[in-house]
C-alpha cells in the first residue's frame, strides 16, 4: 500500500515504498531470523546438558 502525501517536503525526505516490493525478501529474513532463534535455543540447551553432566 503506497501512501500519497500532500506534503512535498514530507515527499522528498521520506521514502514511502510499496510492502509489495518487499514482500519476498521480509519474507526470507524472517525464516533466517527464525532459523537462527531456534538453532541457538538448541544449542544453549545443549550447553546446559553438557554443564550438568560435568557437575
Amino acid at each position: 500500500m503506497r501512501v500519497a502525501f500532500s506534503d512535498p517536503t514530507i515527499r522528498e525526505k521520506f521514502n514511502t515504498y510499496d510492502f509489495g516490493d518487499y514482500k519476498e525478501d521480509v519474507i526470507d529474513l524472517l525464516g533466517r531470523v527464525c532459523t537462527v532463534s531456534v538453532e541457538t535455543r538448541q544449542i544453549v540447551a545443549a550447553m546446559a546438558a553438557v554443564e550438568a553432566e560435568e557437575s
